[in-house]
């Protein structure tokens, strides 16, 4: 399994991110958070999945909420 990291702007972001899902439904902020992890998950099992930059980095899109990790 690949490792990852989390950059302080995304972290901040993800946090941001779950407080305004948060304040609208608890059960919308969960989905959110099993969103990223999700993400997470397929990013580590499948490292080559998702849209390739030409750094050789790679982007994957949240299947239910408008972001993407890169």
């Amino acid at each position: 399994m690949t490792s990852y990291r989390i950059i302080s702007p995304a972290e901040d972001e993800l946090v941001d991110s779950t407080a305004y899902y948060l304040e609208i439904s608890f059960g919308l902020a969960q989905d959110f958070v099993e969103d990223f992890e999700q993400c997470v998950l397929m990013i580590r099992n499948y490292p080559k999945l998702g849209r390739p930059f030409e750094d050789g980095s790679r982007s994957i899109q949240f299947t239910k909420f408008p972001f993407a990790l890169i």
